[in-house]
């Protein structure tokens, strides 16, 4: 009668308790990854750093450092993509840092609007973007 008893204990123990949550797709996505991008230009002597600063869903806003390490004025140009594997999504404005003094350092930004690429980073990226990754190259 023991062993009985803690068989049917164990079996209530075992019972489904699976709770609905309703649709799946009604499940928020996963936060924004922080998208970073960093590079020089040919030279060695400017550097950009730039990150995805806001995702909303007529906009993606992308600021941009950049930094002489130069003895001379510099000034350097990139333009930001972003990819989903090796298919290329969409692709910014070049974006310039305009005359760099030495040891200066400016911002600047690349913006995705529905007139530059936004809906296409919708529809490849997801809302928050987490599917693509953001690269640049030096435009000259």
């Amino acid at each position: 009668m023991k062993y009985l008893l803690l068989v049917a204990l164990a079996l209530i123990g075992c019972v489904d308790t699976t709770i609905n949550l309703g649709k799946v797709a009604n499940l928020p996505e996963p936060p924004t990854p922080a998208q970073t991008v960093l590079g020089f230009n040919g030279n060695g002597d400017v550097s950009y750093a730039c990150n995805q600063s806001e995702v909303a869903p007529a906009l993606v806003w992308d600021v941009c450092r950049f930094h002489n390490f130069s003895t001379t004025i510099q000034q350097m140009c990139i333009a930001l993509s972003y990819n989903k594997g090796d298919m290329l999504v969409a692709t910014s404005q070049t974006i310039c840092s305009g005359p760099l003094q030495v040891g200066q350092t400016k911002e600047n930004y690349a913006a995705f609007t529905p007139k530059h690429g936004r809906e296409e980073l919708e529809n490849q990226c997801g809302s928050n973007m987490i599917l693509c990754n953001m690269s640049a190259r030096e435009v000259k």
